[in-house]
């Protein structure tokens, strides 16, 4: 069976920026699992996948804009440090959890320290590896095709 929309699919990854160092990896999680075709992946590595059957490996370098997104400088943000206070570690690099509420509800995202006033905390929103390109070495480990509850809720159910 080969990778394409509407498929369950495991696939093992290494993600390493152009310079070799590694990103991310399944190396002690094990396969990571999504519905192909619903934009669970990055793009890029989406459509290096499609077609591919099990133990298949693809080695491929994806732009910026099909892996983590461009840098968008509207998702750098500051707020008032003393909203910070329950934070001990407030410094350039700290990776923390920011709430936010939307059309969709509450929610919470994940944004990196940029910089720390006596009054201020500056934090961007960007996803930490926005604006690179990123060498994927993927293998795909299991197809079979996505139940119709697993694509009614957008996820695998294992």
């Amino acid at each position: 069976m080969n990778v394409s929309s509407e498929k369950a699919v495991w696939i093992d990854y290494v993600l390493k920026d152009t310079d070799g160092n590694v990103l991310d990896t399944t190396e002690e999680v094990g396969p990571l699992p999504y519905l192909h075709g619903e934009g669970d992946i990055m793009p890029g590595l989406e459509d290096a996948l499609e077609g591919h059957s099990v133990g298949d490996k693809v080695n491929v370098t994806i732009s910026s804009n099909d892996a983590f997104g461009d840098v968008d400088p509207t998702l750098v943000e500051s707020a008032p440090k003393e909203e910070f206070g329950q934070i001990e570690d407030l410094a350039p690099g700290v990776q923390i959890e920011v709430a936010f509420e939307d059309e969709e509800g509450d929610g919470v995202m994940l944004a990196t320290i940029v910089s720390v006033t006596d009054d201020t905390v500056t934090y961007d929103l960007n996803h930490p590896f926005a604006g690179k390109s990123i060498v994927c070495e993927a293998e795909v480990k299991q197809v079979r095709d996505a139940t119709e509850e697993e694509l009614d809720i957008g996820q695998i159910v294992e």
